[in-house]
């Protein structure tokens, strides 16, 4: 089944302005952490995304791969780029012991 990922997006944006307006201070210090865990440092903010999409992945979180999948695109990842991400991912925990 395929999923309409921009749609996800969206509906998801929409969920979190709701908890934004009922859950003022605890989505400013999320916002906050966000901001400075996805700030250019030693890796730049395209090599961030692409991490934060192997964890969507491995989590297999919905919501993530919608985010994570547009910022890339914004942050201007190629297509390849994507392509290594999901396959190292998916090497990665098919590969790790279950516990």
């Amino acid at each position: 089944m395929l999923k309409d990922w921009d749609a996800l997006a969206q509906k998801l944006s929409g969920l979190v302005g709701e908890i934004r307006a009922g859950l003022p201070f605890v989505m400013k210090g999320i916002l906050a952490m966000a901001n400075a865990a996805t700030a250019t440092g030693a890796f730049s903010e395209k090599t961030k995304e692409l991490i934060a999409l192997a964890l969507g992945i491995v989590a297999r979180c919905d919501s993530c791969l919608a985010f994570h999948s547009k910022a890339l695109v914004k942050r201007g990842a190629m297509r390849e780029e994507g392509m290594e991400t999901i396959s190292m991912s998916v090497y990665m925990e098919g590969g790790s012991p279950k516990g």
